[in-house]
């Protein structure tokens, strides 16, 4: 299985009255989160043991967004506004695939074995995922 980049695209819409400003670094903490979360995904898919917990990322959702509008992001226009956020997921992602041992095709035992780590670590990961029976 191969975690790769996803562009992130926001669907919510807060009313701000954020001005046009130049484009900045993606934020550490936006960066992780979209890596948590679609990573997450990636892994509920990738095993038939895993689901992903919507609601938990959804609860995680708003927080971040509040943050980007206190720092100064319009959330209807982050693509134009940050800069190295593709950069920033491609490294991340490497080093989660290089500390798991994960490549391209993994078995899905391994995959379910990296979740459930991840679950049991307590990483915000892990904390978007469900362990499931399997069918």
């Amino acid at each position: 299985m191969m975690v790769r980049a996803i562009s992130f695209a926001v669907v919510f819409c807060f009313a701000s009255a954020v001005q046009a400003q130049e484009a900045r670094p993606a934020p550490d903490y936006f960066v992780d989160s979209v890596m948590a979360t679609t990573t997450a995904q990636q892994l509920a898919v990738a095993c038939p043991t895993l689901s992903f917990n919507i609601i938990a990322a959804s609860r995680a959702t708003g927080p971040v967004m509040e943050r980007l509008i206190e720092d100064g992001f319009d959330p209807d226009q982050l693509e134009s506004q940050m800069t190295g956020f593709a950069e920033a997921m491609a490294a991340r992602q490497a080093a989660f695939l290089a500390r798991h041992d994960l490549s391209d095709g993994a078995e899905s035992e391994k995959v379910c074995a990296v979740g459930a780590a991840e679950i049991a670590e307590g990483s915000d990961i892990g904390s978007f995922l469900t362990k499931v029976a399997a069918e």
